[in-house]
């Protein structure tokens, strides 16, 4: 995606952007409730929640369990199947076991405010530059990636940043830098590969979501053909972040 597709992009979502706030603005209360897509009351996620057995006090290892468990058991999917509204929800993400960077960060965000943990979604446009020496250029040009989408945690009254968008197989693969929890930092998409190249650069911060905007699903929604025409070419070419 090219800078001006970004922007056309940016102006259509402008009224979800309208959503966005600091994390001095954040209410941590409405950061720790259950949604219609943050369902951990569902029972696939509390059953879930309890064979992960997470016993600590601490919530750092609260976090960094949850984290390691949705970074590799929810394997990173550039174009996963869609198939209605219930696609956005945690459980159903949970169940399918794979997903783009929007629903790794849905269950992440469900799973977190389950153990008690103030959690909120944060969107960026991202550019990934392996892609501009890869041959996938031409179907993402520039290497844009617009409203990539990761988490915050608030822990000890500060918010930090953490994304578990890939899973630590694809980055094995690939020679990538696995995303790791270090207590009282944030976890961000590496910005360069094991062997130097450059990888992820932060290009703008669309700010931090107490909820899913829900012009992001119902713009998906509306262009599901371009969608499935994007998710066969991902798949015949196996593209990849």
């Amino acid at each position: 995606m090219n800078k001006n597709q970004l922007d056309k992009l940016n102006y259509y979502l402008k009224r979800s952007f309208s959503e966005a706030k600091t994390p001095k603005e954040l209410n941590e209360m409405h950061c720790l409730l259950p949604s219609s897509l943050f369902d951990y009351d569902n029972e696939t996620i509390q059953s879930k929640i309890n064979q992960l057995k997470i016993k600590s006090d601490d919530p750092w290892v609260r976090t960094e369990k949850i984290f390691n468990f949705v970074r590799d058991n929810i394997i990173y999917d550039f174009a996963p199947e869609i198939t209605g509204l219930s696609s956005w929800n945690a459980s159903i993400i949970l169940k399918s076991g794979n997903g783009f960077c929007h629903q790794k960060a849905i269950l992440l965000t469900a799973l977190l405010r389950a153990l008690e943990i103030p959690t909120c979604l944060v969107f960026q446009n991202v550019k990934d530059h392996m892609l501009l020496s890869s041959r996938f250029l031409k179907l993402l040009p520039g290497g844009y990636l617009p409203t990539h989408a990761l988490v915050a945690v608030n822990i000890s009254n500060k918010w930090y940043r953490l994304d578990a968008s890939l899973d630590s197989t694809l980055c094995t693969r690939k020679g990538y830098h696995i995303s790791q929890i270090e207590f009282g930092k944030e976890t961000l998409l590496p910005t360069h590969t094991l062997d130097g190249r450059q990888h992820f650069s932060i290009e703008k911060e669309l700010g931090y979501f107490e909820n899913y905007p829900e012009a992001f699903r119902a713009l998906l929604l509306e262009n599901i053909d371009d969608w499935n025409a994007w998710r066969k070419i991902v798949n015949k070419k196996h593209i990849t972040m």
